[in-house]
């Protein structure tokens, strides 16, 4: 019996060995089922046990030629069963290992080193347990095995851990760690100190030479710029079409999402920072400091670093509590640098705006040193509440609604710096009213009232002050804004003309109906009146001036809707943050902004339907429904799960339509949602839009007692 058990272990190591061999020269051409990947992913289940096996089978081999272990009958047959064994396995866990090296992401220079060593040791395993058992085979040659497969061993087990844990795993705790030395604000580089940074910590372990997950490296520019696998890593410009935060943004339970569950998830600021990173054009060489001073992802990474000028400020910090309070969506507030008592204020979105707004900012008087207002409806009157923000160094009124009259309320800021007012209705006699600002270096006046001859006077009497008037001779070649569009509403019945402006003069405004990029050459130029739209259409817009840099695309939509209600009513609540214009948002012939969910233009729902109730007073044929809802998984919020279409003769009396269930498309920011039916003649009509009711995935503490919200806007009946 005993000699039939050691034919078959010997066969076994033999067939192993064999299949082993075949599987190292034909590795680049296997393509592994399903079913046998599971079987590799076993490997690092069952790897522990002939580790431990081998371990101590070479430990008895070492001592087993004194005299009295050479003749024990159960010490000799324990080893040799023992090695069997622990080789035999270790032949089956090499086999797991070499099929789950074909699955993505196992790569590189380290993988090459445990997948050898680990062979080395099934190879060397099995070599011992034929030849321990002939005669010349002494103590000497007994031991060096021992010694050999044991280093051998030790190689494979660090390796695999390089693998799976990173390099320095092992020692890792009782080494030196490296201390970065605190870079300058001055000094630091957008790629190399913010966003590099982000990358080494939260996904490198798994996207460097040695373990490239997707055939992707996060570890320089050029590998970044190569993207992998599945192609670029981001479009510069466009975050919402970037895989990087695509993958970012997917729920927890999604296998695709990046960081895995398990590995150190990227914080808000972290991402918003890659966000920000992508949406200026993924720069990876330029400084943070050249960056405009309201710049907002030189605002969010400025508060992590120290300034080389060591600008001291004072007055003392303001209330955390305070601070945090008065940060909304509309309104952020941070740190100009670490540590710096000193604030910087960011007002976003428009419609939100109200004199409030900054007269809430009372408290911080002293500590706020800049403030950006551009584009938003500021009026002289609100200048009078900057003008008691004693210590403000940076104002920006790009595009407002100030006028000259209204400067003069500045005149108490001692203590500013930069002042722009490009965009704006003021003349050159209007900048009387700056005289008394003594400490003004930085003077930005383009697209005003201000002719180039007036820019040249005021320049050549203020030869300390930097003038920005915006064409090639101030030395700045600058970026048009975005084309802007006129329309009032985007929602037609049977056509409507397109109608587009921009706040720069003499700009050239170019686009395309048709999908393609525009360009300054071969795209139509725009024509006031020359664009009819009679169908659901998406326009993109470029603007272009000679001595100026072309505006980035923007695109635009127009819809049709050719049934409206002549009533109409909301029958469940809508959450608290995004409520609008309540039912009116619905059916006012304006799209929600696409570019932002804040903007006051999408109604939201949290933990309950969106249940609509219309009424015609001559009865509409309508045969579909649309309409446009708003998807952003990191700030929870998700598309709608189903839609019914009720009927009725009566308020009451309603019979179901038609129910879909929404299919998800992740890869879209905004979706317009459509249901089509056969032709039904509605008097009243109720929609019931579902929500979903939890979170997707694994829940992070951080987001533990949120909620998904359902963003929805502009019903289109036709």
């Amino acid at each position: 019996m005993e000699k039939r058990l050691r034919v078959i272990a010997a066969n076994t190591l033999i067939v192993l060995n064999v299949f082993i061999l075949f599987l190292l020269l034909f590795e680049n051409r296997l393509v592994i089922p399903a079913w046998l990947q599971v079987f590799g992913r076993m490997h690092p289940l069952l790897l522990h046990f002939p580790l431990v096996m081998l371990v101590i089978a070479m430990a008895l081999e070492f001592f087993r030629f004194p005299t009295k272990h050479q003749l024990n009958e159960f010490y000799e047959r324990f080893a040799s069963y023992l090695l069997v064994a622990g080789a035999v396995l270790a032949g089956v866990t090499v086999v797991m290992g070499l099929f789950l090296s074909r699955e993505e992401g196992y790569e590189g220079d380290v993988l090459d080193w445990h997948k050898w060593a680990g062979v080395a040791v099934m190879f060397f395993s099995s070599l011992v347990y034929l030849l321990r058992g002939f005669s010349w085979y002494n103590r000497l040659l007994a031991r060096v095995s021992a010694v050999v497969l044991l280093v051998l061993l030790l190689v494979t087990g660090h390796y695999g851990a390089v693998l799976t844990h990173g390099d320095d795993f092992l020692l890792a705790p009782v080494m030196e760690q490296k201390v970065n030395e605190p870079v300058a604000f001055e000094q630091a580089e957008v790629f190399t100190d913010v966003i590099q940074p982000i990358f080494q910590g939260k996904c490198v372990s798994c996207h460097n030479p040695s373990k490239s997950k997707g055939a992707l490296q996060l570890t320089d520019s050029v590998s970044i710029l190569k993207g992998g696998k599945t192609g670029k890593l981001f479009d510069a410009g466009h975050p919402e079409l970037s895989l990087l935060l695509q993958r970012i943004h997917l729920p927890e339970g999604d296998k695709k999402r990046m960081p895995p569950v398990g590995k150190p998830q990227l914080t808000p600021t972290e991402i918003e920072l890659l966000t920000l990173w992508i949406s200026a054009g993924g720069m990876f060489s330029r400084k943070l400091v050249d960056l405009p001073e309201t710049d907002s992802l030189r605002q969010l990474a400025a508060p992590a670093f120290t300034s080389a000028t060591k600008k001291e400020y004072a007055f003392e910090p303001a209330d955390p509590a305070l601070v945090k309070k008065l940060n909304n969506e509309y309104r952020v507030i941070t740190p100009v640098a670490l540590g710096s008592p000193a604030l910087n204020v960011n007002i976003f979105n428009s419609s939100n705006y109200t004199s409030k707004v900054l007269q809430e900012l009372a408290p911080l008087s002293t500590q706020v040193v800049s403030i950006n207002l551009a584009k938003m409806p500021v009026k002289d009157a609100d200048l009078e509440t900057i003008g008691k923000l004693f210590n403000l160094e940076v104002l920006n009124l790009n595009f407002t609604g100030v006028t000259g009259a209204g400067l003069k309320q500045l005149a108490p800021l001692a203590r500013l710096q930069s002042l722009s007012l490009s965009g704006t209705d003021i003349t050159l006699q209007d900048l009387d009213a700056i005289n008394p600002l003594t400490q003004l270096k930085h003077l930005s006046v383009w697209e005003t009232k201000i002719t180039p001859q007036e820019i040249e006077s005021f320049r050549k009497s203020h030869p300390a002050m930097l003038v920005n008037a915006g064409s090639s001779t101030s030395g700045d070649l600058l970026k048009l804004n975005l084309p802007q569009l006129e329309n009032e509403v985007n929602v037609f019945s049977d056509q409507v003309v397109v109608k587009l402006k921009h706040p720069v003069k003499a700009v050239q405004m170019r686009y395309s109906v048709d999908g393609t990029p525009v360009d300054s050459i071969r795209s139509p130029l725009y024509e006031d009146g020359k664009i009819v739209i009679t169908k659901n259409s998406t326009i993109k817009v470029r603007a272009f001036k000679p001595g100026w840099i072309g505006s980035d695309e923007v695109s635009y939509g127009f819809y049709q809707g050719r049934f409206r209600p002549d009533s109409f009513a909301l029958l469940t609540p809508v959450f608290e943050v995004y409520k609008s214009a309540g039912v009116k948002t619905l059916f006012d012939q304006r799209l929600g902004n696409p570019a932002n969910y804040y903007s006051g233009t999408w109604l939201g729902f949290s933990r309950n339907n969106a249940e609509i109730v219309m009424k015609f007073d001559q009865p509409a044929a309508i045969s579909s429904i649309s309409f446009n809802t708003y998807q952003a998984p990191y700030r929870e919020l998700f598309a709608p799960m189903e839609m019914e279409v009720w009927s009725g003769d009566g308020p009451g009396k309603f019979r179901l339509v038609k129910t879909v269930r929404f299919a998800e498309e992740k890869d879209k920011q905004v979706l317009l949602l459509q249901t089509m039916f056969p032709k039904t003649s509605f008097r009243y009509m109720k929609l019931v839009i579902k929500p979903r009711m939890v979170l997707p995935g694994k829940i992070i503490p951080e987001k533990k007692g949120l909620y998904p919200v359902m963003l929805v806007d502009e019903i289109l009946l036709n």
